[in-house]
């Protein structure tokens, strides 16, 4: 859907989305390509680099599960969660970007897949030590304060305006600091919430290119324009969510949701459990107990 509302608003397309449908498989949807196969999934283009990530750092996971691996493993956690190192994490970012990259580099959403490989292996690295987490949370305010100060200095044409390198970083503890601090808790309107968070973002960008399409054509001003398009997006997606995605298990699947069953006392219900912010709590504790025994 997507690319055809791409096509005939460039006009490189006429005719209606049934006619479309037997050139889509005509050349790969890339920049600056007239390809139709957006085979990475448009707005979904991360799952294929988490894809791709996850079967390449798979035999460095199962390794830092071995004896060794987790001693290795707990070494580097301790050695970052030393006051002050986790500013450590901002080097290979850093390196990437204005040492290693050149102009042919592939950059997607910004960023360079070496980049993304190092956000994603940092990520193992924060999630399997406890320390680390804990040095994130103390020293919240600080990145908080060091981040407004570098997003101030690129308004005022002083500071690194070119380089999200240097303040991404900053940005992510800032958020993880006070999520971890301020968030671990549960209530009804989360647990529907957190659940709707896959099927939302699948759904989003297309409801939402599929009405702008049509009410962008309005003679209205454009506030009133962004208002429509905004609330119309949200009421279609929560619906059809609701209604459709929600109830039954052969969508669901679809939408990366776990299954649900019949419960003779209360109606339908997940089979492992909502509370999944306690849940990933008890799965980081598992981990420490791990390379505790270790």
């Amino acid at each position: 859907m997507q690319v055809y509302l791409e096509r005939i608003s460039h006009g490189q397309f006429q005719g209606l989305f049934i006619e479309f449908i037997p050139h889509y498989l005509e050349g790969a949807y890339l920049p600056g390509s007239t390809g139709n196969f957006a085979f990475h999934g448009m707005h979904l283009w991360y799952l294929l680099f988490l894809f791709i990530f996850t079967l390449a750092f798979m035999p460095i996971f199962w390794w830092f599960k071995g004896v060794t691996g987790s001693w290795f493993l707990r070494r580097i956690g301790d050695f970052l969660a030393i006051p002050g190192f986790l500013v450590l994490f901002l080097v290979p970012t850093v390196i990437i970007q204005n040492v290693i990259a050149n102009e042919g580099s592939i950059v997607v959403g910004g960023w360079r897949m070496a980049q993304y490989a190092w956000f994603f292996f940092a990520g193992y690295l924060l999630a399997s030590h406890q320390h680390l987490r804990l040095q994130i949370i103390t020293t919240r305010w600080i990145w908080a304060c060091l981040s407004f100060v570098v997003i101030g200095s690129v308004f005022l044409h002083k500071g690194p305006a070119n380089h999200p390198d240097i303040l991404v970083w900053l940005e992510l503890f800032t958020i993880l600091g006070f999520a971890m601090k301020r968030l671990d808790f549960s209530n009804p309107f989360l647990e529907y919430s957190r659940e709707a968070v896959m099927p939302f973002y699948i759904l989003h960008q297309n409801v939402l290119f599929l009405i702008g399409f049509f009410i962008v054509k309005w003679d209205i001003p454009d506030p009133a324009k962004f208002l429509i398009i905004i609330i119309c997006t949200l009421v279609v997606i929560m619906v059809m969510y609701e209604y459709i995605i929600r109830r039954y298990n052969a969508i669901r699947i679809l939408f990366g949701m776990k299954l649900i069953r019949k419960s003779t006392s209360n109606g339908f219900r997940r089979i492992h459990g909502t509370d999944t912010s306690s849940n990933f709590w008890r799965f980081m504790r598992f981990l420490d107990r791990e390379k505790a025994i270790d």
